[in-house]
């Protein structure tokens, strides 16, 4: 017997798979607002989202692109 719960992630992304990307775009825009969320991620969020799709593959290309990042905001002396 399959997890309910991966069944049910699995007919999710056949559902989004099939959306218009318009529409998916505006419902996760409307989502984001109700939430109390800002309407375009910010960097942090992108990179967390981006590492925990599709369960991880991407890990490693993003902690890299995140040292890349922070080695340049050392060399340019600013911490934040």
């Amino acid at each position: 017997m399959k997890d309910p719960r991966e069944e049910a992630y699995a007919l999710i992304r056949r559902f989004r798979a099939k959306m218009d990307q318009e529409v998916l775009k505006t419902a996760e825009n409307h989502a984001r607002f109700k939430l109390g969320l800002p309407l375009q991620p910010n960097r942090a969020s992108e990179a967390f989202m981006k590492a925990k799709a599709d369960g991880g593959v991407r890990r490693a290309e993003v902690l890299a692109e995140l040292e890349r990042y922070f080695a340049e905001q050392k060399r340019r002396g600013r911490t934040s």
